[in-house]
């Protein structure tokens, strides 16, 4: 049996779980130089921070490994911001208490890093993204959690905002999505940025 020593989580909501998307794309990318490193990708379609603050403990210690390198990544707020009346966000200051505890929750057991939320089609929507991202980033500066917003690059990039146009206005499509593959790699604070 193979031994792993690079366990990776990622926890979040609709971003996360699109076929052969943000997570497959990653995962293909980082076991290129971490071979012995296994990926569970936890994220869950319409969920909400308060839900994923109700099952987290649970999951993520049922998937550590004494003896591994054990990592959590965070990417959420799509959900939590939401306009929909048929799927209702909730209130920032219940994110920000969400992720406080998330947070947490992860002290001496997992490493942690955290991705922003990258822009919205609809204006009302992209609001709160904007202000949550910007909430999001200012608590993970103040606890030295690895932070990287998505907001600015894919907002002011005609071709993402294209796309979302074209998909369900909430995820991107292929080309999106390598463009948020590309904002991650090259950022020095990924734990896999490109040398």
């Amino acid at each position: 049996m193979q031994e792993f020593n690079l366990i990776l989580q990622f926890y979040g909501d609709d971003l996360l779980v699109q076929e052969n998307g943000l997570v497959a794309r990653l995962t293909q990318y980082i076991q290129q130089t971490q071979p012995n490193c296994i990926v569970y990708n936890q994220g869950i379609k319409h969920e909400t921070t308060s839900q994923l603050r109700q099952r987290f403990a649970d999951e993520a210690i049922r998937r550590w490994v004494p003896e591994a390198d054990n990592r959590i990544v965070f990417c959420y707020g799509l959900n939590d911001c939401s306009t929909d009346p048929d799927n209702p966000g909730i209130l920032l200051r219940e994110t920000m208490e969400n992720t406080q505890h998330l947070l947490h929750a992860c002290k001496g057991k997992f490493r942690v890093f955290m991705l922003g939320i990258p822009c919205v089609y609809d204006p009302a929507y992209n609001a709160r993204v904007k202000k949550l991202n910007q909430w999001l980033g200012e608590l993970c500066n103040k606890t030295r959690t690895p932070y990287i917003s998505l907001f600015d690059a894919t907002d002011r990039d005609p071709i993402y905002k294209r796309e979302l146009g074209q998909t369900d206005r909430i995820c991107p499509g292929s080309r999106g999505t390598d463009r948020l593959l590309d904002l991650l790699r090259n950022d020095r604070l990924w734990w896999f940025a490109k040398d």
